[in-house]
């Protein structure tokens, strides 16, 4: 009965261990310059957080309405595991993606903050690339335009 306490309390263990994250702080650094072809200086702010016991990446980007008119509509996310500047002259002038598009992830306006898991695998160090994006409708229009976030270096320790 010893022997079979033993392995259960030796499984319990290694399956604590295996479930921790092999990350514990995230440093984010600012990329280049957002855009906003419409209100100008007005871009949506992109806000990141280490959750380590769920070993995963919180990123929210932020709704920031410089008239009353702007209709926020969706929110996209691009993640990269590298940095390729790519001129966006369709959304504006000066806009420009940062991030390779490896990852991209549309969502509805209000979903709460995109939700990166993180592999429990020793890792660390590891840099994400991260960019967020506005979907707005201009009332009474049927406008619509991109506002873009800076970009964000995620350095993950």
């Amino acid at each position: 009965m010893n022997s079979l306490r033993s392995c259960t309390a030796f499984f319990a263990l290694a399956a604590a261990a295996a479930a921790q994250c092999a990350f514990t702080t995230l440093t984010p650094t600012a990329i280049g310059a957002g855009c906003n072809p419409v209100a100008g200086t007005t871009t949506p702010g992109l806000r990141s957080a280490l959750a380590v016991r769920a070993c995963q990446v919180e990123l929210l980007a932020e709704v920031l309405i410089g008239r009353p008119s702007d209709q926020p509509i969706a929110r996209a996310l691009v993640l990269g595991t590298a940095l390729a500047p790519q001129q966006l002259p369709a959304l504006g002038p000066g806009c420009v993606l940062q991030p390779t598009a490896d990852v991209c992830i549309l969502q509805p306006v209000f979903s709460g903050p995109y939700l990166v898991a993180l592999p429990n695998a020793p890792l660390p160090p590891l840099t994400l690339y991260a960019q967020a994006a506005i979907l707005y409708e201009v009332a009474g229009t049927n406008r619509l335009f991109w506002s873009v976030s800076e970009a964000l270096a995620l350095a993950l320790q």
